[in-house]
C-alpha cells in the first residue's frame, strides 16, 4: 500500500504545483495586461501618440487575449465555436474598417451564421464571460484600427475610441480572472 502512495504523491504534488503556476501565469498575464492597456491610455490622454507603439503594444494586448481565449476553450468547452473564433480571426479582426468590426466582433454577427455559429443565444446573461476573452482581443484590435484612421486623419474622435475601447476592457479583466480561477 505505501509503495502505491509513494508513487501517487509526487503526480498529486506535480499536478498542485503546475496549477498553481497556471495560476501564477494567469496573474502575471492579467497585470501585464493591466500594465498595458492604462500605458496606451495615459498616451493618449497626455496627446503623447506613438503610432507604431500604440499600434505594437496592442497587440502585444490581442496575443494575452488570445491566451484567455484557450484558457476558456478548456474550461468551458461550451465556448468552443466562440474562443476558436476569436483565435482563427485574431488578426484578420485589425484590418476591418470600424463597422465591419462593430458588425461582426462587437454586435456579435460573427456567431450567427456560417463556420462560427453557436449552439446558443449569445446575448443569454449565463454565457456573459465569454464575452470577457472576446473583448480581450476585440477592444485592442478596434484600438488599433482607430490608432491607425487617427493617424491619417488626426480626427480626435478616434483617439476617444481608442481610450474608451481599452477602458472597457479594463473593467472587464477582474470578471474574466475570477471566471478562469
Amino acid at each position: 500500500m505505501f509503495k502505491s502512495l509513494s508513487r501517487i504523491v509526487p503526480i498529486i504534488f506535480f499536478t498542485c504545483l503546475s496549477f498553481n503556476l497556471s495560476a501564477a501565469n494567469l496573474d502575471a498575464q492579467i497585470t501585464d495586461y493591466k500594465k498595458i492597456t492604462e500605458s496606451i491610455i495615459q498616451s493618449v490622454v497626455s496627446g503623447d501618440v506613438d503610432v507604431p507603439t500604440m499600434i505594437a503594444d496592442n497587440k502585444k494586448l490581442i496575443a494575452i487575449g488570445v491566451e484567455f481565449s484557450k484558457a476558456y476553450q478548456e474550461k468551458y468547452p461550451q465556448s468552443q465555436k466562440m474562443m476558436q473564433a476569436i483565435i482563427d480571426n485574431a488578426d484578420s479582426m485589425q484590418t476591418l474598417s470600424l463597422e465591419s468590426i462593430e458588425e461582426q466582433w462587437h454586435d456579435n454577427g460573427i456567431f450567427t451564421e456560417g463556420k462560427y455559429k453557436t449552439d446558443f443565444d449569445i446575448d443569454d446573461e449565463d454565457v456573459e464571460d465569454f464575452h470577457n476573452p472576446k473583448g480581450a482581443v476585440v477592444h485592442p484590435a478596434t484600438a488599433i484600427i482607430a490608432i491607425q484612421m487617427w493617424e491619417k486623419d488626426k480626427n480626435e474622435e478616434h483617439l476617444t475610441l481608442i481610450k474608451e475601447e481599452l477602458q472597457e476592457v479594463l473593467h472587464h479583466l477582474q470578471l474574466m480572472k475570477d471566471s478562469l480561477q
